[in-house]
């Protein structure tokens, strides 16, 4: 019987030099893929952390509103910016005046609810308590201090946070879905307890429109952007707002007693 040829005797051999240098080339692709790959998959985690925490903050926005109006149910008005203590000094902000109305809502972490409105806000127990800050006020891609706030009012004679005193429903002849009550300023430095918010400009915002009003975020690319945010207007309702803003579109949504026809957001 015919013995049958050996089929792999009869393929050439390559030198091991030659098998070396073809493994070398395909790990070398690897290694050059490698890092575009971890680049690729980088970015992707860092913009779907960006796009979740603009949910979480538009979210956190639209709740705010929600305790607002539950104060305003329970004290037919809106919080003043500030009270004031016994020594004269600014004691509380709006924010701890509406934990209560947020802890019964059940949108408040419960030891937030430890606050006391009988101390000043810088007494060593609420100073402890303004270590971190209540979701509610910061939004969840603010990179300052765990303590600080991003969300501000601004404050002005005809805003809906006058300096002094409480605003009613009555006094905001503009309409409530025609003027912003709150907006946010991330990386603001301010600590959520202290009594501190946005004073409204008019020459800031004739110049520099809504970065002149104060607003500022990281929703878009990560980076610190002017002009860019959650804002929320009276009736408890939030919008996202970018770009620098028409100057007097910007001054007619801030003011809630101007009497002139707001434009588009």
């Amino acid at each position: 019987m015919a013995k049958k040829p050996n089929i792999d005797s009869a393929r050439p051999i390559e030198p091991s030099n030659f098998r070396n240098a073809k493994w070398a080339i395909r790990l070398g692709l690897i290694a050059l893929l490698i890092p575009s790959l971890c680049f690729a998959v980088f970015q992707f985690c860092s913009y779907t952390n960006l796009m979740l925490a603009r949910v979480d903050c538009g979210n956190t926005t639209r709740v705010l509103g929600l305790a607002l109006h539950h104060y305003y149910d329970e004290f037919d008005s809106f919080p003043p910016a500030v009270t004031f203590g016994p020594d004269g000094r600014p004691w509380h902000s709006w924010r701890a005046l509406i934990l209560k109305s947020a802890l019964e809502l059940g949108y408040l972490e419960p030891r937030f609810a430890n606050y006391r409105l009988d101390e000043s806000w810088d007494s060593p127990h609420n100073l402890m308590l303004g270590l971190e800050c209540p979701k509610l006020f910061r939004c969840a891609a603010d990179r300052g201090p765990a303590g600080c706030a991003s969300r501000f009012a601004i404050v002005g004679p005809n805003t809906i946070f006058p300096p002094d005193g409480a605003v009613s429903i009555a006094d905001v002849t503009d309409g409530l879905s025609n003027t912003i009550v709150l907006i946010e300023h991330s990386d603001s430095g301010i600590g959520w307890t202290e009594p501190r918010d946005v004073d409204y400009d008019a020459d800031a915002v004739s110049k520099s429109g809504w970065a002149g009003a104060g607003l500022r975020s990281r929703h878009e690319t990560g980076r610190l952007i002017d002009g860019d945010g959650f804002v929320l207007l009276s009736d408890g309702s939030p919008r996202f707002v970018s770009g620098a803003g028409d100057s007097e579109t910007v001054r007619r949504w801030l003011l809630r007693n101007d009497g002139e026809r707001v434009g588009e957001l």
